[in-house]
């Protein structure tokens, strides 16, 4: 009985996990319209017109 309990709880956390990449690309659709319209003007391209040394590119230390 526990074996066929954990099969049918690994099944559902499979078709969980691999029918859930869909909403993923939609919240990348989402986050580059935030991005567009809130953050574009000082990091176009990935540069930081307010602090030139921390860009998106690089990893800033504080």
């Amino acid at each position: 009985m526990k074996k066929i309990i954990s099969v049918l709880l690994l099944g559902v956390v499979i078709c969980t996990f691999t029918f859930n990449s869909p909403a993923l690309a939609a919240d990348a659709a989402s986050g580059a319209k935030v991005f567009n319209a809130n953050c574009a003007s000082c990091h176009t391209g990935g540069k930081n017109l307010v602090q030139a040394n921390k860009t998106l590119k690089k990893l800033s230390c504080y």
